[in-house]
């Protein structure tokens, strides 16, 4: 582990484009339905997370891509998606049936929500900052 690098040991994370207004809903909707507070967040944009990123041949500047670490092992794109709402038990059956799609199927439809998502709102200026009830979950 390099200095700075954050510690990933034991634990759930989502990394994500902190800009991202999609992104950013999608983070708040998970911090609600997240009962057991099982995830935590960071920012693509944290340099933190970048030597674990690029270890693990992940662009961490592709901030195209939402990133989940599940306990080491990260996962990208769809199947972060699907794995995120697993881990937070949204719909588990849902989830279950979308995990039997291919995988080129289910990331292309991701890559067209990806490529469009600042037409959809707009991207904030600077990145989240974590609200004090949030603190808890951001690294």
């Amino acid at each position: 582990m390099e200095k700075n690098e954050i510690n990933i040991t034991g634990k759930n994370i989502v990394c994500f484009d902190g800009i991202c207004e999609v992104c950013n809903h999608y983070v708040d909707f998970l911090i609600s339905v997240d009962k057991k507070k099982l995830i935590y967040y960071i920012s693509l944009q944290d340099e933190r997370i970048h030597p674990f990123l690029i270890r693990n041949n992940i662009n961490p500047h592709d901030l195209n891509t939402i990133v989940f670490i599940n306990d080491g092992n990260p996962v990208t794109k769809s199947r972060a998606v699907f794995r995120i709402l697993e881990t937070v038990s949204f719909f588990p059956k849902i989830i279950y049936i979308l995990n039997l799609l291919p995988i080129p199927i289910t990331d292309f439809f991701y890559d067209i929500i990806a490529k469009n998502r600042h037409r959809i709102i707009k991207p904030r200026k600077s990145c989240r900052i974590p609200t004090a009830e949030e603190k808890e979950f951001f690294l």
